[in-house]
This record gives C-alpha cells, sequence and structure tokens, in this order.
C-alpha cells in the first residue's frame, strides 16, 4: 500500500493516516464491513465498463498466467474470493502487513553537492 501525503501540515496528516491503519487493526462490524465490501466491489464494476476497460484488465491477467483471476469478470474467482471476505480477516490482514510502515519523507530542499 502506498500513500501519498502533500501540502503543509505533513506531520499531522501522516499521524493520521497511521491511525487510521492502526485502527483497521480491529475488526469491523458486519454491517460496516458488509457496505465497504459492496462499495470496493462496485469501484470494481465501474472501473471495467467499457470493452477498453475490459479488455485491458483481463488481458492483464492473461499475460499473467490467470484470467479468471481478473477483477472485470464478475463471475469470476477475484470476485468470489472479495465476497468471502469477513471483518476478522481483513483486520488480520492488516495487523500482518501494514503493522510496520515505512515513512519517507521527500523534499524539494537544495542538495549541497560535496565540497572537491
Amino acid at each position: 500500500m502506498l500513500v501519498t501525503i502533500g501540502g503543509t501540515s505533513l506531520d499531522d496528516a501522516r499521524a493520521r493516516v497511521l491511525d487510521a491503519v492502526r485502527k483497521l487493526e480491529t475488526p469491523l462490524d458486519a454491517a460496516t464491513f458488509a457496505a465497504a465490501r459492496e462499495a470496493f466491489l462496485y469501484h470494481l464494476a465501474v472501473d471495467a465498463q467499457t470493452p477498453m476497460e475490459q479488455s485491458e484488465n483481463l488481458g492483464w491477467y492473461a499475460v499473467e498466467g490467470n484470467p479468471s483471476y481478473a477483477p472485470s469478470d464478475p463471475q469470476g474467482e477475484y470476485w468470489k474470493i472479495a465476497q468471502s471476505l469477513d471483518p476478522q480477516f481483513v483486520a488480520s490482514v492488516v495487523k500482518r502487513y501494514l503493522d510496520r510502515p515505512v515513512v519517507v519523507r521527500l523534499s524539494n530542499a537544495p542538495v549541497k553537492e560535496p565540497s572537491s
């Protein structure tokens, strides 16, 4: 997962993002989770409405050797797996993979050249 933050108050924004990720380590209640999962599936469907979007999506997974996993196929494996997710499993994945974030701060400050 990649989150980029720009502008002013970077430290406050960073703290809010990290706090929100930590909160995801606690499973959502069933109704909130179901609504979030449906919103995610809706987003997938919207991103694959046109023939071009569908072909790009299916083509990518075909090249990867797994066309049945293409998210643009609502009868495929991706949708079945997404529909089977539950709040406890998602919270465990957040804890496992997002528990130790790496934060990188980029700056446009001038770089000092080494003296010769």
